[in-house]
């Protein structure tokens, strides 16, 4: 290391001695001496790599792709980029393009590889060499097509038809299915239904063409957007045929035998029209019956049948053979099991508390709604001038002590039952009358609509006073089978026992 400072020390004792030795003499000459120095300025060094990074071409790739990247070097420069991919599960890289200038773009041909997985970089390469790898992205190279089949739908094609269609991709997954329709022997080709799933069952409308015939073709695509198309279905005829069915509303809850009335027409004429039921929310649809002509019209005998929710419609069968449903009308309720008496109660007018006397209130509750010229003829609710008859029990064989009350009409009935009050309210073996008034009501229930008759009692008109009674008791309500709910089914003769707790009634 000391050789060559050693050697810079010896030239420079060389050229002393030159100076020295050839020193100028004195002249009467002049002259001039130009001293020239030369400097030279190395660049530093480049020791950052560039960057690089790589535009992901999309989860699924089909066919030639672009691969983009971007690179940048402040220092030496980009030198160039290089595109490179292997297939999942190998380990070779393969150069897809080198690029020395931007834009660092190439074309990919997928065709050329097959389908699958397969990662992608990037690698950028600057003036100085040195280099820079993106992490790899992963794509899935799809470039074969689905599979996809139609069933043919059946001719003639009228109304709303259905179709069905399946398709299959084992490669980057079914994207959906359309079903196309075309004048037959052209390729004027129309989208009639589609979905996304397989198989898939679409309704058709048949009226937005024209009548003729017509091909029909199922169209498939996957995600990587590769699309292909099943064997044409060909000549279906489509009828130009408009047909409308509608169930008229039973109303909300059904009991005994019920009308159903359907509303049907066809432009190709009506073969049938067939009214169903089913449980609501099953597909169980069973003929109530099948009617060649108008009225379309029969009754359905719901008491064979249990208590519950039931779902009905209505099928039209025109002359081409062609369906068409009513709308559903869902969750109509079956009760057969017989109204009954649901609750007795009586309250205190302005008189004396615990004595029957005038301005007391009896109020008849019912499960549900019945038919009010079953309670009495003629009836509709409106106020209607009635008898209040209080009897010992004595007469009716339940003892002195458990006295009855009934309400009358003069010349007709009222089949309201009888209460037995269990106490005694009135002398034994007595009977005392008063004139009251009569009047119904609809309430709401748990269970639906219910019927309240209430009777409030006037004056006395026939017999003693009655006693105060202390302390209270239930009472109970015998109904009669006379009175029937609005589809004439008899109400049940259960007694009925006064609700809530014991309290001072009349």
């Amino acid at each position: 290391m000391l050789q060559r400072p050693l050697a810079a020390l010896a030239v420079l004792g060389v050229l002393v001695v030159a100076v020295t030795t050839h020193a100028p003499q004195e002249s009467s000459a002049a002259f001039t001496a130009t001293t020239t120095t030369t400097a030279s300025v190395a660049a530093a060094a480049d020791w950052t790599p560039p960057t690089v990074a790589l535009t992901h071409p999309g989860a699924t790739v089909t066919g030639t792709v672009a691969l983009t990247a971007t690179a940048a070097d402040a220092e030496s420069g980009i030198a160039h980029v290089t595109l490179e991919r292997r297939a999942v599960g190998t380990t070779a890289w393969t150069t897809v393009c080198t690029r020395t200038a931007a834009p660092y773009t190439c074309s990919w041909d997928t065709t050329t590889h097959a389908d699958g997985s397969h990662d992608l970089r990037a690698r950028a390469v600057d003036g100085a060499g040195l280099a820079t790898t993106t992490e790899p992205v992963r794509t899935v190279v799809d470039n074969e097509a689905p599979e996809v089949a139609l069933t043919d739908p059946g001719s003639p094609l009228t109304g709303t038809f259905t179709v069905t269609a399946t398709a299959h991709d084992t490669g980057s997954g079914l994207a959906g299915i359309r079903v196309q329709a075309a004048p037959s022997g052209t390729a004027t080709w129309t989208d009639m239904c589609g979905g996304t799933t397989s198989p898939l069952t679409c309704a058709a409308d048949a009226t937005t063409l024209p009548a003729g015939s017509y091909d029909l073709r199922a169209v498939a695509v996957d995600a990587a957007g590769n699309t292909n198309t099943s064997a044409v279905v060909l000549d279906r005829q489509v009828v130009a045929n408009v047909s409308t069915i509608t169930l008229q509303d039973p109303g909300p809850t059904l009991r005994g035998t019920v009308n159903l009335v359907a509303d049907a027409s066809s432009t190709a004429g009506v073969t049938s029209v067939t009214l169903q039921v089913a449980p609501t929310g099953s597909s169980t649809w069973t003929d109530v019956c099948t009617l060649p002509r108008a009225p379309y019209q029969c009754d359905l005998d719901t008491r064979v049948v249990p208590d519950g929710t039931y779902d009905l419609r209505a099928v039209l069968l025109d002359a081409t053979g062609t369906r068409t449903t009513s709308p559903t009308r869902s969750g109509v309720r079956v009760v057969n099991t017989p109204l009954q008496a649901h609750d007795i109660q009586a309250v205190n007018g302005p008189g004396v508390a615990g004595q029957v006397d005038a301005g007391d209130v009896i109020t008849f509750t019912y499960s549900g709604v019945v038919d009010l010229a079953t309670v009495t003829p003629g009836w509709n609710g409106q106020p209607l001038a009635v008898t209040t008859r209080l009897r010992s029990g004595g007469l009716v064989g339940n003892g002195n002590s458990n006295d009855v009350l009934d309400v009358q009409r003069a010349g007709s009935v009222v089949h309201l039952g009888s209460v037995d009050l269990n106490q005694n309210y009135i002398n034994p073996h007595s009977t005392a009358t008063f004139a009251a008034t009569m009047t119904a009501a609809t309430a709401p229930g748990p269970e639906g609509d219910r019927t309240v008759i209430t009777v409030v009692l006037g004056a006395r008109t026939s017999g003693p006073a009655g006693r105060v009674v202390n302390p209270a008791a239930t009472m109970v309500w015998t109904p009669s089978a006379s009175v029937t709910d609005v589809f004439g089914l008899p109400v049940s003769p259960t007694p009925a026992t006064e609700l809530g707790p014991v309290d001072t009634d009349f």
